[in-house]
This record gives structure tokens, sequence and C-alpha cells, in this order.
């Protein structure tokens, strides 16, 4: 038990020190990540809509912006996915506990030794976020997706005008 405990406490204090350290990178991160998202479909999308038939550089230009967009959204989703399920292991952890305690007679000593070790257990339970911003979950993923869909709309616009006038 009091390994568990420590283990416990240890990842408790790992996310702090990570949240302390890198708490404003990940801002910085999520920000540049969705902008690489952009410029890639950006990219692609305007290389699409003036390729030439006879110029292959469309079609490398093309290649390149699918490219940097599969490469920026399997960085990010590296990122959150492994600090949403670390999170959802010390989540299962209090909940196997608190099905532990249930297994218990009420008045017995095991039931009160339970207790205490969720409370403890509670206490050190921390979520990775971003200088407190937002917490670095799943749904930062559809965040970003949403974000992303918004602007691609905008770019779409922007390029149709552009063409437009330049054609």
């Amino acid at each position: 038990m009091r390994t568990l405990t420590r283990d416990y406490r240890i990842l408790g204090e790992t996310i702090d020190i990570y949240n302390n350290l890198f708490g404003c990178q990940i801002i910085l991160i999520v920000l540049h990540c969705g902008l690489e998202v952009i410029s890639g479909l950006n990219i692609s999308l305007t290389s699409i809509m003036i390729m030439d038939a006879g110029n292959p550089l469309y079609y490398n230009v093309f290649i390149c912006g699918i490219i940097q967009l599969i490469f920026s959204l399997y960085n990010f989703l590296m990122i959150v996915l492994k600090a949403d399920a670390t999170t959802q292991e010390a989540q299962k952890f209090l909940d196997v506990c608190y099905k532990i305690q249930d297994q218990f007679k009420m008045d017995s000593k095991e039931v009160e030794v339970m207790a205490k070790f969720i409370s403890y257990s509670k206490r050190f339970f921390r979520e990775f976020s971003a200088c407190g911003y937002f917490k670095i979950n799943k749904t930062n993923i559809f965040s970003l997706i949403g974000n992303v869909t918004a602007y691609l709309i905008i770019i779409m616009q922007f390029n149709e005008n552009h063409l437009r006038k330049s054609g």
C-alpha cells in the first residue's frame, strides 16, 4: 500500500513539475500546430487550384503540403494523447480504489484505511495543463479540428477571391 501511495504521489508531483516547466510552451505548441495544419492545408489547396498539367512543380508542392499536415497533426496528437492517457490511468486508479472500498463491510477497519488512502490519492491527483488556461486532454483535438475548419473556410474564400481577380 505504501508503494502505491508513494508512486501515485510521485506521479502527481511529476505532473506538477511538467506543468511548471512546460505549461507556457504547450500553449505555443498548440498554437504552432494549429497554424502548421492550416498552412499545410492552404498550400495543398492552393496548389490544386492552380495545378497545371505540364508543370510537375504543383504536384510536388501539393505533396509537401500534405506531408507538413501529417507531421504537424502527428506531433500534436502524440503530445495530447500521452498526457490524456496518463491522466486517465490516474483516474482509473481512483475508481478501482472506490470499487475495492465497496467490497468491505461498512464499519470495518479496511473501509477506514481505504477512505484514508482515497483521500490521500485525491490530494495528489493532477492533470496536465497549459499554465492553467486549459487542460491537455482529448477535447483539445476536437478544438483544433474545429478551429482549423473555420480558418480553412476563410482561407478557401480568400484563395477563390484571389484567383477570380488574377484570372
